[in-house]
């Protein structure tokens, strides 16, 4: 499990993104690569460019516009799985195409308790 500044709200692993590990890397080529086959063949690096959901810089446009991310923000929470909603509708969508965000934020709600 990643560290927490690079776990996103959601419980995904940042440190494991494909365009996080292109963004660090200052690899363009992957970067413009991933835009083609996520975004419907956009040639556009920087909308894939990110530096983590926590960052207030460089933020993937589908985290950035994420909604489960926007709750964890609003609500003030370091992760889902201190939320009070926790297994809300928001994350549960998450959960469904991502289970194993689900087992790293199962393993931080454990040690809350």
């Amino acid at each position: 499990m990643s560290t927490p500044e690079l776990m996103a709200y959601c419980g995904l692993d940042c440190a494991a993104c494909s365009a996080y590990i292109a963004t660090q890397a200052n690899d363009m080529p992957a970067l413009t690569t991933l835009a083609q086959e996520w975004f419907e063949g956009s040639t556009d690096h920087t909308i894939i460019m990110c530096d983590g959901c926590k960052s207030d810089q460089r933020i993937m446009k589908w985290c950035r516009e994420c909604p489960t991310r926007a709750s964890a923000i609003e609500h003030g929470v370091d992760n889902c799985a201190h939320c009070e909603d926790y297994g809300c509708e928001k994350l549960l969508k998450v959960f469904e195409m991502s289970p194993e965000a689900q087992t790293n934020l199962e393993t931080i709600r454990a040690t809350l308790m």
